[in-house]
């Protein structure tokens, strides 16, 4: 209304001592590689254990997004090239996993494949042989950095945050960066 007020199409701006509150940016916590190694070496047994490590290591080394992890079916992954697409429509991309994150894949499918079998099944199995939820995984991760001693604000997105401060901390484009998140609001990369 000020604009308006100024070029004459209006004498009050109505909006006059209306204090807005401004976005605080509040980034989620970045995860340093200490606190990173702590989450995945908290002691699970089974295949529950090797689900929520290798569910860990994909996020913390790709950036994907928890509704992209948990929407992964296993023809997603290819063991053989270590490679694995995720997203939707024009945000589908193809990411090449480092070794880590394929053998902790690898050993986790090993025991889930006992469980359900089929191209469109579930990558990450919930106690069902269904898909896990976000909630499920937020459940997951709250519950190993509570027993790794890690502080409160460990979130989903702090190991998408993660991935992206650690890539431009290493001298990597933003514009890489962004593509390799799937083409994220570049406002919200780090200032790094």
């Amino acid at each position: 209304f000020s604009y308006l007020k100024r070029i004459g199409l209006r004498e009050d701006d109505p909006t006059e001592g209306i204090l807005l509150t401004a976005y605080s940016g509040v980034r989620p916590t970045v995860l340093t590689k200490q606190q990173f190694l702590m989450l995945i070496d908290v002691h699970t047994v089974g295949i529950r254990g090797e689900r929520d490590r290798a569910m860990l290591l994909l996020l913390y080394y790709t950036g994907i997004k928890v509704s992209e992890l948990v929407s992964l079916k296993r023809s997603d992954f290819s063991s053989e090239e270590g490679s694995l697409f995720c997203g939707k429509g024009v945000h589908r991309r193809y990411l090449c996993l480092p070794s880590e994150v394929t053998a902790a894949l690898k050993r986790y499918l090993s025991l889930a494949e006992l469980q359900r079998e089929g191209k469109d099944a579930p990558l990450f199995l919930n106690g069902s042989g269904g898909f896990l939820t976000r909630q499920a995984f937020w459940k997951i991760l709250r519950e190993r950095a509570d027993r790794a001693g890690l502080p409160n604000g460990i979130t989903p997105q702090s190991l998408r945050f993660s991935f992206s401060e650690r890539l431009l901390s290493d001298g990597v484009e933003r514009q890489t960066v962004r593509e390799l998140l799937g083409n994220t609001a570049i406002g919200q990369l780090g200032k790094s």
